[in-house]
């Protein structure tokens, strides 16, 4: 589904709306496979599937016309990320960001 209001607003091509829900496709993907995946034996593929899911977000970003800004990014919502959703939440937007020290992806790196 796409913000239609805000698409005008952002006076978006319907090439560009083409391309932004093909992207929300990939997104949602990423995220199903990330779901199917064991957090322990596949720590390293989830970590590539991350990264994979961030450029996407980035992409996005770009396609509507905003600044590519990580701190908009819900990544605390993708699946095995053990940080606070709700702290989270809260911060959107800002560079304040809750990490737990034993998450995936956002934890301390070994």
């Amino acid at each position: 589904m796409i913000n239609k209001k805000l698409a005008k607003k952002q006076k978006l091509s319907p090439e560009t709306i083409g391309e932004i829900l093909l992207l929300h496709d990939k997104r949602d993907e990423i995220e199903a496979g990330m779901k199917e995946m064991d957090p322990v034996k596949h720590k390293a593929i989830l970590k590539i599937m991350f990264l994979n899911w961030r450029a996407n977000e980035y992409k996005l970003q770009e396609l509507w016309g905003f600044e590519k800004n990580a701190n908009y990014h819900q990544d605390y919502l993708l699946p095995h990320c053990t940080c606070p959703k709700m702290d989270n939440q809260d911060y959107l937007g800002t560079n304040m960001r809750w990490t737990t020290e034993g998450c995936i992806y956002h934890g301390r790196k070994k």
